[in-house]
């Protein structure tokens, strides 16, 4: 089975409530939850007055441009250098802010998460399961992950991309993702008949699966011989694997989002689940950007046609660099 999201309309749009709670309907609740809002801090962007009701003030800008929101780690996941990797690479590209959540992580993976954390680039939560579920929610209630950082960023962050660790949001016809994303977003609609007025805008956009699979030919970039040791020596997944298989998945088919956070009401993992008024689901095209994939793929999915894409290597010294730094701060500090 799968978490469950409940939506609670308020009935006053000039009052936020303190606090939330569940309910039968023929009995006062007891337990609830202080709400956090979607800014900086919990209650910066609010009022509150005696009663401890915060009321609205106008938000005037975005803490960030682009934020990557993980389901939870779990299982003692400790690849370290994988996710350094993908951090770096992300950051290149434009992200700007990484949320994690750790159900159960290995000793290396704590040690970079607490990093990333002090450099300023992530939030990471403990994603506490009540020891009854097991392994019967979906993977660790990911649609439940899902929805927490989609509305815990919804006034934070201008984008939201919702991937895992071993993707990366690559863009194509663009050298970083914000400008590719400000481009889509602020598409005109045409309407699909003479008879509609208006056509649904563009809430999210689903980018492409391909694999990248680890098991296929190995090549380092064309760089400098101190980047090259260096990707080599790490085993740094994505730039030293450019050959990938040749199918690309159909939308909704391993595909992840890019969304506006303020236009979607329901998220999930390959597509949007419901989005508020006005808005659609609609598609990057593969020439504008793919979602890189860096997993065994099962032949049965991608068939046996390969291709050398080495796209990525365009990033190659920027991400050596970052990753670099990721991977030195964690033997400096002793972590």
């Amino acid at each position: 089975y799968m978490g469950a999201f409940v939506i609670c309309p308020l009935t006053d749009d000039k009052v936020l409530p303190f606090a939330v709670a569940l309910d039968s309907g023929d009995q006062s609740a007891q337990p609830f939850l202080v709400v956090h809002y979607s800014q900086k801090q919990n209650l910066s962007s609010v009022e509150q007055n005696t009663s401890n009701t915060p009321r609205r003030t106008k938000k005037t800008s975005y803490e960030w441009n682009i934020t990557r929101c993980f389901p939870a780690f779990f299982r003692k996941y400790d690849d370290h250098v994988q996710l350094a990797e993908m951090v770096a690479a992300s950051v290149v590209m434009g992200v700007d802010h990484f949320v994690f959540y750790v159900l159960d992580v290995g000793p290396s993976l704590s040690r970079m998460l607490q990093v990333l954390k002090e450099v300023g680039l992530a939030e990471v939560y403990t994603w506490n399961l009540h020891p009854q579920l097991g392994e019967g929610v979906h993977y660790k209630a990911q649609f439940s992950a899902i929805q927490d950082c989609l509305y815990r960023h919804l006034h934070a962050s201008r984008f939201l991309l919702f991937g895992d660790a071993d993707e990366l949001f690559v863009p194509r016809s663009r050298d970083n993702l914000l400008p590719l994303l400000e481009e889509h977003f602020a598409k005109p609609h045409t309407p699909l008949s003479k008879c509609l007025s208006q056509e649904p805008a563009c809430g999210a956009y689903l980018f492409m699966n391909v694999f990248f699979d680890p098991r296929l030919p190995t090549k380092l970039p064309p760089t400098n011989n101190l980047s090259r040791v260096f990707i080599r020596q790490n085993g740094l997944p994505a730039l030293s694997h450019p050959t990938r298989y040749e199918k690309m998945f159909a939308p909704s088919i391993r595909s992840k989002p890019a969304v506006d956070p303020r236009k979607v009401l329901v998220g999930s993992v390959h597509v949007v689940e419901r989005f508020r008024r006005g808005f659609k689901s609609c598609n990057i095209h593969t020439a504008d950007g793919l979602l890189h994939h860096y997993r065994n793929a099962s032949k049965q999915e991608v068939g046996v046609r390969q291709t050398e894409d080495p796209y990525l290597w365009r990033y190659t010294d920027a991400i050596v660099n970052e990753t670099r730094q990721l991977l030195n701060r964690i033997q400096d500090e002793g972590l």
